[in-house]
């Protein structure tokens, strides 16, 4: 393995991550898909959540198709839970690089979920088969190179959503 190779794993690792975009405005948090997702999507599907603390409300809406457009409002008293989940979408053999998805939501009191964003990117290095870890060093390393921060933020998020909220973390629905 050499530089080179190291080099277009972290340009592609960081291209394929998708995390959605976070700001506050005024006294609004403001958070957007990511422009990785539109761009793989040709920009045919977007979301945007904008949580109004001082309304004690949120607003998801929903773009789908480039021009189909509902918006679902959502009062904080609703919200049973901000749900946060895991699954690993990688495929493969004994040892290989996990594929993080976290998914982020919210749990209504009627008991209806509403999925908000996902966070995908390469995970950490999983070795299930009978050789020891240190057979796959350069697994290892590379992992240190093209892992995403998709845990990190997607726990942040829901976190920072639950403190806006006044709402419980839990899992999301199965």
């Amino acid at each position: 393995m050499d530089i080179v190779d190291i080099v277009l794993s972290f340009i592609v690792g960081r291209l394929v991550s998708a995390s959605p975009r976070v700001r506050r405005d005024n006294d609004c948090l403001i958070v957007r898909s990511s422009i990785n997702s539109q761009f793989f999507c040709l920009g045919a599907a977007a979301k945007t959540l904008v949580v109004e603390p001082a309304r004690r409300r949120l607003a998801v809406t929903y773009r789908s198709f480039w021009l189909y457009r509902r918006t679902k409002h959502v009062e904080f008293d609703w919200i049973r839970e901000v749900t946060f989940d895991y699954n690993d979408l990688g495929f493969g053999g004994w040892a290989r690089r996990s594929e993080d998805l976290y998914t982020t939501g919210l749990t209504l009191q009627s008991g209806e979920w509403v999925e908000l964003f996902k966070f995908y990117g390469e995970g950490d290095f999983q070795n299930d088969g009978p050789l020891p870890d240190w057979w796959y060093w350069e697994d290892h390393l590379m992992t240190h190179v093209v892992k995403g921060d998709q845990e990190g933020s997607s726990f942040r998020f829901v976190d920072l959503l639950s403190n806006l909220t006044g709402a419980p973390i839990g899992q999301a629905p199965p």
